[in-house]
Formats: structure tokens, C-alpha cells, sequence
């Protein structure tokens, strides 16, 4: 056990709340946005959110194989 499983596993819950199971069997990544980097704080945080970016899609797969599957 690594000591950043607690944070890892803390981080995983978060972005696993957003998830919603579609009955087509896909998943969506709600309330996530593919910001990058952004010039200010404030264009930081009012960076319209989005559904299922590409970004929050693979950090999702990444998270749950790692977690899932240690």
C-alpha cells in the first residue's frame, strides 16, 4: 500500500459521484471541463463545464484501472 492511496482512493470517490450510468451501457463524466491552462484564476473557474470531455473520460478509465484493478 502506497501512502498516497489514501488520496488517490479520496480523489477516485470524487470523480466517480459525477459518473452516470447510461442504459445504452456508456458512461458520463458530468460537471467536468477540459480547462487546461487557463491566464487567470477567475477564467480558471468560469470555464463552462462540460459532459464527457476527452480528458475526464481517460482520467476516469486511468483512475478506475488503477484503483479497481491495484
Amino acid at each position: 500500500m502506497s501512502i498516497y492511496s489514501p488520496v488517490v482512493t479520496s480523489a477516485y470517490q470524487g470523480l466517480v459521484q459525477e459518473a452516470t450510468a447510461n442504459s445504452d451501457g456508456t458512461v458520463d463524466i458530468n460537471d467536468c471541463s477540459s480547462i487546461g491552462v487557463q491566464g487567470s484564476y477567475s477564467a480558471y473557474v468560469s470555464k463552462p463545464k462540460q459532459v464527457s470531455p476527452p480528458s475526464c473520460v481517460s482520467s476516469f478509465m486511468a483512475g478506475t484501472l488503477s484503483v479497481e484493478n491495484p
